[in-house]
């Protein structure tokens, strides 16, 4: 032990360093919670210095300075805060890359908090990119496969949408989820961060235009039982109603298990603009959609609406004048007309040959087929569900004790609700509407 912390001695660090020595981590643990209102930070000059001097011993001692230090975030200077939370995350760090694996489950709550307040600290003081890397690291050191969900993965989806730098978050995403980390030792999922994931992997799928997966995440987010509506569910089913319109060209009717409480709130909410859109695009009805052309997803929901209608032309005309062609489609410039043939052609979604000189497009007799394509994905998609159903038995006959499967932490869930969601503010989700969009 240090000779400073012998010669200034005091009742919270001899209890550290006591609880520590005799390697009573849960005690410890619960130590630093009742005296992380900033009574640790005052125990003693260079404490923090000290238990970072000491890793990885002090690995948890070290998590609950952090602890203290996030919750004092908020009372300091701009730039004071700013070269702080540099030097948490720093700091954060260091811990991450030497923290014993029985520490780290006994700590697991600080752990977490920490992530989740530099998180939420970096969003108010827009500084998201520097937490990037720290979140990728947290989240990487919990894992034991990359099917392992961890409360930290809906921060990291936040603060990627605020940086405008989705990539770092899209391994998370595409990665099916087959076990949920718990919040503690004690077993419990935060539903809250459950939904946040769901809502704002939806929205960076839509960035990179994954548009089915998509899909499934707003529809996540709207099943989930709850007694709360918040206006993230509300901006989830209008983007779940583009989402449709892209997919399939209209609009498709909600699960039978949607939260009930979606369906009692839904009158008080203006959706109305959305369906008439989705009205207008099953009626062809183009001149309506550009006038929503505004909104990203409404402009992919009016090239497809494009797509569809040079596909049904295929099956009626063999050829057709450009400007004709275009007029059918609702393309406004000849030049436009050409180049949107052409990538759909690359795109294998149409068989075309377009004669520049005489003015015409010809449309071949084996166009594009939705069904078959669709059937094709189908298949793909089964043989992938396929190989994930054999390796969940094989994780099940390991039988990781300190995973949750999906469905049994389902129950946690859905006894807790979503109902202390105050994590974000309306005008925190508007402002991510506009980055997603």
């Amino acid at each position: 032990m240090a000779d400073g912390f012998q010669r200034n001695s005091n009742p919270i660090l001899d209890a550290i360093n006591s609880y520590t020595t005799n390697h009573d981590y849960q005690a410890l643990t619960t130590f630093l919670r009742t005296c992380a209102n900033g009574t640790l930070l005052t125990s003693s000059p260079n404490v923090t210095t000290f238990y970072q001097q000491n890793l990885p011993q002090f690995s948890i001692a070290a998590l609950g300075v952090l602890y203290a230090r996030t919750q004092c975030l908020g009372t300091l200077d701009p730039s004071d805060a700013q070269s702080e939370i540099k030097n948490i995350i720093s700091c954060f760090k260091e811990i991450v890359e030497v923290i014993e694996q029985r520490q780290l489950e006994i700590a697991l709550d600080l752990y977490l908090a920490v992530c989740h307040r530099v998180a939420k600290h970096l969003v108010s003081e827009d500084e998201c990119g520097l937490g990037i890397d720290m979140l990728v690291k947290a989240i990487r050191r919990l894992q034991q496969s990359p099917n392992c969900w961890t409360s930290i993965h809906a921060d990291l989806c936040m603060i990627c949408l605020r940086a405008k730098n989705v990539n770092p978050a899209v391994p998370f995403l595409i990665a099916p989820i087959k076990y949920l980390l718990p919040e503690s030792y004690q077993g419990r999922v935060s539903a809250k961060h459950f939904v946040l994931y769901y809502y704002y992997g939806g929205m960076i799928l839509s960035v990179i235009k994954d548009m089915e997966r998509a899909h499934f995440f707003f529809e996540m987010v709207l099943t989930v039982p709850t007694k709360c509506l918040l206006p993230m569910f509300i901006d989830s089913y209008e983007k779940y109603l583009l989402i449709n319109l892209i997919l399939f060209g209209e609009s498709v009717s909600l699960p039978k298990y949607t939260c009930a409480s979606f369906y009692i709130a839904f009158p008080f909410f203006s959706v109305l603009p959305y369906d008439e859109l989705a009205k207008a695009c099953s009626a062809c009805n183009f001149e309506l959609v550009e006038n929503d052309c505004n909104l990203g997803l409404a402009k992919q929901v009016l090239n497809a609406m494009r797509k569809r209608k040079a596909q049904q032309l295929s099956k009626i005309y063999r050829t057709l004048k450009v400007c004709d062609f275009a007029k059918m489609c609702y393309i406004h410039q000849d030049k436009d007309v050409i180049k949107f043939i052409m990538d759909m052609v690359q795109a294998g979604e149409l068989k075309a040959q377009i004669d520049e000189v005489n003015g015409l497009v010809t449309l071949s007799e084996g166009s594009f087929s939705p069904e078959s394509t669709k059937c094709a994905k189908n298949m793909k998609l089964l043989s992938e569900m396929f190989d994930q159903i054999l390796q969940i038995s094989d994780d099940i006959a390991k039988n990781s004790s300190n995973l949750l499967p999906v469905s049994a932490a389902h129950t946690y869930m859905e006894d807790e609700g979503v109902c202390n969601m105050i994590a974000t503010s309306s005008k925190d989700m508007a402002d991510d509407r506009d980055i997603a969009l």
